[in-house]
């Protein structure tokens, strides 16, 4: 790369680094608005490192020096109630390197997907102490997808940086934003729609979402973002996230609406697919695997349950996926898959069967809490969002590969951190007032 460029990344990390100490929750709030910027990769002296990366290392670097001086260690870390599960996970990650194939991406893989986002679940636990800041980073966050999103439905209409084949095709056209694929377009975004709907609701309950001009802002904000998403799902045309859409909404009408009446909308639903024979019939063939993205999903459980019959306890390492499966490819495959497009296999294969149970222990201690802390939480509807973003990344788990990505487990990590806060302070929004500009 030129100097020129290298001058410009310099002088933006430095100006990054001035606002991180000036106004902490703004470069957060950056952050999450260039998520994307994982792609933008360079060296740094030996070590390759990508624009995100350098932003949240500065980001945690001031945090890590303030409770240093502080010295809140055992605030920040120990009281946390997802700090044992979150050290777990970190564990068994460091241990996957010992059995990875290629140690220098491992260690790139180890700091870039758990022990960075890891911390920056802590930093956001520690620092968004208050309503008002957590409706802040969710306008950060928000912005964040609507950029991804709007590029999205730029793509729909004009084919820009969409590959030659039939994504760009108008008649098959799928939108990738700035990613390599539909899927990450839908992954990135469609957990903060969730989040956002909560949120919503919540502050429509609160009845202050008319009355000031900031108030009349967030609405107006929340609709035009979850819309955008919605959007964007569709001509992203994401199976794996539309069924897990659905399920979050079923989960968020079960919980806040009434369970029996969600039951008789969900079974009259199933009941009447039935009505349309085509639409059923398809359904069918996507749930037994019989599409094409599903046979080929079906070949690569196959293979990872083999590798897996073999290194049960270690699975391959952080990595290993992807480096034997290469090796595949020798057969005459032309694609190199990186993950087994499994939450529960991608955990597995990656981490070993530590990781397995560490990833259970987390997802399970993460609602548990969450479930406890409705009962009493004066943010009912926002926590339950919360809880429903995870359900989300779950369902589409089961089909995808929701973690093992530099922004994804970023935002993996964003919502555990939106919980530990509600659970910590039950009564948060008990004295909230709508804010005037």
């Amino acid at each position: 790369m030129s100097i020129f460029f290298y001058f410009l990344l310099s002088l933006f990390f430095i100006l990054f680094a001035w606002l991180a100490k000036k106004s902490w929750l703004t470069a957060v709030g950056l952050l999450c608005l260039f998520l994307p910027s994982f792609e933008i990769r360079f060296q740094l002296w030996l070590l390759p490192s990508t624009v995100l990366e350098l932003m949240l290392i500065i980001i945690l670097g001031w945090w890590l020096i303030e409770i240093w001086q502080q010295k809140r260690y055992r605030q920040v870390f120990l009281a946390n109630p997802l700090f044992w599960p979150a050290l777990f996970l970190l564990l068994s990650a460091t241990l996957a390197l010992l059995p990875a194939p290629d140690l220098r991406s491992a260690l790139g893989y180890w700091k870039a997907y758990f022990l960075e986002p890891i911390l920056l679940f802590f930093a956001l636990a520690d620092r968004l102490t208050d309503y008002k800041k957590i409706q802040k980073f969710l306008v950060w966050l928000g912005a964040g997808a609507l950029l991804i999103a709007s590029v999205g439905i730029y793509q729909k209409f004009t084919g820009w940086l969409l590959p030659a084949g039939e994504w760009f095709n108008p008649e098959t056209r799928r939108v990738t934003a700035f990613f390599t694929s539909p899927n990450a377009v839908t992954l990135a975004t469609v957990p903060t729609a969730l989040l956002y709907l909560g949120w919503l609701i919540q502050r429509w309950q609160t009845k202050y979402f008319w009355q000031t001009k900031l108030e009349k802002f967030y609405t107006v904000w929340q609709v035009i973002v979850i819309i955008a998403i919605i959007t964007v799902s569709i001509f992203a045309r994401s199976r794996g996230a539309w069924f897990a859409g659905l399920v979050a909404v079923i989960f968020i009408l079960f919980f806040g609406w009434s369970k029996k009446y969600t039951s008789y909308l969900t079974t009259l639903g199933l009941l009447s697919l039935t009505l349309w024979p085509k639409i059923y019939q398809a359904i069918v063939n996507l749930l037994s695997f019989k599409v094409v993205s599903g046979t080929i999903r079906l070949n690569i459980y196959e293979q990872t349950l083999a590798w897996l019959k073999l290194n049960w306890l270690t699975g391959l390492g952080l990595g290993g996926f992807e480096y034997y499966y290469l090796q595949l490819t020798q057969r005459g495959e032309k694609i190199a898959y990186l993950y087994p497009h499994n939450i529960l296999l991608n955990f597995w294969v990656e981490l070993g069967f530590l990781g397995l149970l560490a990833s259970l222990y987390l997802l399970s201690k993460f609602f548990i809490q969450g479930f406890k802390t409705l009962k009493i939480s004066s943010a009912y509807w926002l926590l339950l969002g919360v809880l429903a973003a995870m359900v989300e990344i779950i369902a589409h788990g089961l089909v995808d590969v929701p973690y093992f990505k530099n922004d994804l487990a970023i935002i993996f990590w964003l919502v555990p951190a939106l919980l530990v806060i509600l659970v910590k302070n039950p009564s948060l929004i008990l004295n909230h007032k709508p804010v005037k500009l």
